[in-house]
């Protein structure tokens, strides 16, 4: 297999250098008018012999076929696909009848047209239903029973967020506006859950045009480049300096980015096109300290008691799902998931806003969840008890119990918070459940 022989790194489509003055009129007709072109043709047909092809991005790839037997190997783990200028090499050396100018133009176009093809037929594979409304409607319905088994808190609610998530990815992908910015983070502290596994899944349709990148790249000026994929997948989040926060946020809503490019001090302005999905091991609390609020982000915590805790069936239940089918059932041109909770998620305006991480923690708590199970008691939650579930779910090292207790009281004051007033007894300050 020739594409064995090169150890090059696939190249862009840019990185292609033509001398559009010495390639002759005729050709260029030919290309231009979308005609057959022997040369064209002959690119093809060894990027066919050779088991490549063009990827969304438009490089040169290699079809991935597995080694059969232990001969076969070392042939497959030093297969790589050939740079742009090793596919020309190839061609002249095998006595191509056309010019090396003819040929890098004909390449590029091979490239260019085919990563075009490429991007489009993904796209097309999510963008138009196959399915009846009412099959949409049991797709969404099924996808939302694997959501109650894997994550706490309420399954609706967890569901029309991530419909949302690829609501806003096609509504950009269809260059529309798109309301309510907003980035799913899913946590859990526990390794091994399948929190990855399951963001993995849910974007593998569009797997060739989402990038995986850290939380600081979205506000490094050098990273300008990640926003032109459709899906920015921060695995494993990170906390962000206080003087990221806002650049972040930005990033997040903004309809372009600007910044700097590799290794130049150029300033350069690209349109943002991604939608963003995390994972993390803290809360978006602990994440991002910002008292302004955090309503850019929708934190989803995956269940203590699923796959690390011997609950396997979750691994079957999320690779059983159809997540093509999902993003298929999801219409871009109607009203959003959230229209009918956007209260329930955003607060009722500024000043329901998160003033501190306890706040907003308390605002997501799961009164229902093995791990505030643990802490009520009849009269409700004592509040050391309280203070330390807060600790270990939000990883914060720098809030006393003291500063705990105060900003938990203030945090009572807002209806969406399990918790009221409160209480003392015997055994010191309780937290009782609201409406009891």
């Amino acid at each position: 297999m020739a594409a064995s022989h090169h150890d090059n790194l696939p190249v862009s489509i840019d990185h292609v250098q033509l001398d559009a003055d010495s390639v002759s009129s005729d050709t260029n007709s030919q290309i231009y008018a979308g005609a057959p072109n022997p040369a064209e043709l002959e690119i093809r047909a060894y990027l066919e012999a050779n088991d490549l092809y063009v990827g969304s991005d438009g490089d040169i790839r290699l079809l991935e076929i597995p080694a059969s037997s232990a001969a076969d190997i070392a042939t497959v783990a030093t297969a790589a696909a050939p740079a742009a200028q090793a596919v020309i090499d190839d061609l002249l050396l095998a006595c191509s009848p056309h010019k090396t100018k003819i040929l890098n133009a004909a390449l590029r176009k091979v490239l260019r047209d085919d990563g075009r093809d490429r991007r489009k037929s993904i796209v097309d594979g999510i963008a138009c239903p196959t399915q009846s409304d009412r099959q949409c409607e049991l797709t969404v319905a099924s996808f939302r029973d694997l959501l109650a088994k894997m994550l706490d808190g309420d399954a609706d609610i967890n569901t029309k967020v991530l419909c949302h998530f690829i609501y806003q990815v096609k509504r950009k992908l269809s260059k529309l506006p798109v309301p309510d910015h907003l980035m799913p983070v899913i946590v859990s502290r526990q390794q091994g859950v399948g929190k990855t596994t399951f963001v993995n899944r849910l974007v593998e349709p569009m797997a060739e045009l989402a990038k995986s990148v850290l939380f600081s790249d979205i506000a490094d000026p050098r990273s300008i480049h990640v926003f032109r994929h459709t899906v920015l997948v921060v695995d494993d989040m990170e906390k962000l300096s206080a003087h990221n926060i806002p650049v972040v946020k930005n990033r997040i809503t903004g309809e372009d980015v600007t910044g700097r490019g590799m290794r130049s001090n150029r300033e350069l302005s690209t349109q943002q096109r991604a939608t963003f999905i995390g994972t993390s091991n803290m809360s978006v609390a602990a994440l991002v300290p910002d008292e302004s609020g955090n309503r850019r982000f929708y934190e989803m915590t995956f269940r203590a008691n699923s796959a690390a805790a011997g609950n396997t069936g979750i691994w079957d239940d999320i690779n059983a799902t159809d997540f093509k089918a999902l993003w298929r059932s999801i219409d871009p041109f109607g009203a959003s998931p959230l229209a009918d909770v956007r209260l329930e998620i955003f607060g009722r305006g500024s000043q329901s806003e998160s003033k501190s991480s306890v706040h907003s923690w308390s605002r997501r708590l799961d009164i229902d969840s093995e791990a505030v199970g643990r802490v009520l008691q009849p009269q409700g939650a004592p509040s050391l008890d309280l203070y330390d579930l807060y600790c270990e779910q939000t990883q914060d090292t720098q809030t006393s119990v003291q500063s705990f207790g105060r900003l938990m009281r203030e945090a009572t004051k807002d209806a969406s918070v399990p918790f009221n007033w409160p209480k003392r007894h015997a055994r010191g300050f309780f937290f009782p459940l609201r409406g009891k």
